[in-house]
């Protein structure tokens, strides 16, 4: 009965979310209650949106997004590859790790601590917009893991959709698409380093492109975002949830430290 009662409750936060801030605090709770390394929607392809203007709500490591977008690699993510292709969830045993690109993209995901066991849900929809929702796990041994699963796999089944289907909505609306689509990646990625209090030449070191670059791209997100300034872009970024905040990746890492 208590299962059912906390099942209902995730199930009306998730109706009732009205922004992606919403979408991040429902993932976050979902980690929690199943006792998950991390959990993550990844809104791939979504109609009106730019090719690389993917949409990415997780518990994991804010770096980590920052580096899978900036160095694109939906290209080599495996469990993405085959859920283009599949409406059945992948666990990640059954992926083929002998080629060289497979071996280094779980090499980083250990080096973030993303999980040693996963599941990703492909999320298919009939007008074409693709999305991929995915859970993790440290358990120490794969019957644990199996065990898990199979305990959280209803509701985290069900929520994947709910997921896609909110994330479709936010983006559809005319503000956050109109936005999105002024807005690279690199300018996104530049904002949201700005936002933590970042200078120019420190976002430059950090995602490996010339402080030259670093400032044309807020430029770009100043004009995209008709701000006054750079800081004032992101801020109005961060607010239509185009970016992550300050509070939100340092309620992110704090979450992360609390459960080592």
């Amino acid at each position: 009965m208590e299962a059912f009662e906390a099942r209902s409750k995730i199930l009306d936060v998730a109706a009732g979310a009205v922004n992606q801030m919403d979408l991040s605090s429902l993932v976050h709770s979902l980690r929690d209650r199943h006792n998950l390394a991390h959990v993550g929607y990844h809104g791939v392809n979504i109609r009106g949106l730019p090719p690389r203007s993917a949409v990415i709500i997780a518990t994991c490591n804010p770096e980590w997004v920052r580096r899978y977008l900036a160095r694109e690699y939906h290209a080599i993510d495996p469990a993405l590859k085959l859920a283009r292709q599949s409406i059945l969830p992948i666990d990640w045993t059954t992926i083929d790790r002998r080629s060289f690109d497979t071996r280094r993209y779980y090499s980083e995901l250990a080096e973030f601590e993303i999980g040693h066991w996963g599941c990703s849900i492909p999320l298919h929809t009939p007008t074409g917009d693709f999305g991929i929702f995915t859970f993790t796990s440290n358990v120490a041994e794969e019957r644990l893991w199996l065990e898990q699963r199979r305990n959280c796999k209803f509701e985290l089944f069900t929520l994947a959709h709910y997921l896609h289907a909110k994330a479709i909505d936010f983006t559809q609306s005319e503000s956050f698409t109109d936005q999105i689509t002024k807005l690279s990646t690199q300018v996104r990625i530049c904002l949201e380093l700005l936002t933590q209090g970042h200078k120019p030449s420190a976002i430059a070191e950090r995602i490996g492109i010339s402080v030259h670059t670093v400032r044309k791209h807020l430029i770009r997100g100043k004009e995209a975002m008709q701000a006054s300034s750079p800081m004032e872009a992101a801020m109005k970024a961060q607010d239509m949830g185009l970016i992550r905040g300050r509070r939100q990746i340092a309620g992110g890492l704090e979450a992360s430290q609390n459960r080592k």
